[in-house]
Parts: C-alpha cells; sequence; structure tokens
C-alpha cells in the first residue's frame, strides 16, 4: 500500500475496499499496525468477498450488481451521497 500525506487534514479519507469482510479485517490491521488512526477514515466495503456480510448490513448487497461492475461514476455518487454508520471491530480470544 501506498499512503500519501493529506495536506488538509479538514478533508475526509475515504478508503474504499473492493472485497468483503475478511479484506476489510486485514486493511484495519494494516493501518493500525503503520500507526493510521482508522477512526478518522471512512470504509466503503463493495460485495466483492466470499460471504459479504457487511455489505449487505450496510446497504451495498450480497454480490456485485451490473452498475458496481460496469459504472465507475455512479459507484462514486453513491460512496460521496451514502450516509454514514459506525460499526464495532472486536478482538476475542477464547483459552481452553
Amino acid at each position: 500500500m501506498i499512503f500519501i500525506d493529506n495536506p488538509n487534514a479538514e478533508e475526509r479519507i475515504i478508503y474504499a475496499n473492493c472485497g468483503g469482510d475478511g479484506s476489510l479485517m486485514r486493511t484495519l490491521k494494516d493501518f493500525h499496525e503503520r500507526g493510521l488512526d482508522v477512526n478518522q477514515i471512512q470504509y466503503v466495503t463493495l460485495p466483492f468477498g466470499t460471504a459479504n456480510d457487511l455489505p449487505r448490513a450496510f446497504g451495498w448487497g450480497k454480490e456485485p450488481s451490473s452498475w458496481l461492475l460496469w459504472d465507475i461514476n455512479y459507484v462514486i455518487e453513491e460512496i460521496n451521497e451514502a450516509e454514514e454508520a459506525s460499526f464495532n471491530v472486536w478482538e476475542i480470544h477464547i483459552i481452553t
């Protein structure tokens, strides 16, 4: 990954992930390991993964639709107009 310093910290940073839940979790872990504040980034998870639970929960569907595959301008408009929602990430360790 290549990160470029944001000269205007007041602008929002949107990260669009074409994958699924696992891809997003690997990205969040990578951002955290690089010292980035993951709470300052808005994430979009587009349904290109296996189960796509997170994209489905946020209204992107369970699989890529034709507009998602062929109309990048529409995708960008949808991302910019999407309602922001929060989610929590948990790490659970089970000792038996």
